[in-house]
């Protein structure tokens, strides 16, 4: 999955695939999490977001099932 560098924090590049509705994230430790059943809508939210960390934070990583890869 291609992903998009982000500058918010902890948060180092986002990808999405929508056909899957898998979201992807890097972290600053360079760590990477795919999130399950993410819709088009809170990906659009979240890169749109002034703070995309604490968009993230608040209404992704504990709402949805995910992964280290």
């Amino acid at each position: 999955m291609q992903r998009q560098a982000v500058n918010s924090g902890e948060l180092l590049s986002v990808g999405y695939d929508a056909e899957l509705q898998v979201l992807e994230v890097e972290f600053a430790d360079h760590s990477v999490y795919q999130l399950m059943n993410v819709t088009v809508e809170v990906y659009a939210s979240l890169m749109s977001a002034d703070d995309q960390y604490g968009y993230f934070d608040k209404f992704i990583r504990w709402e949805y099932a995910g992964q280290q890869v």
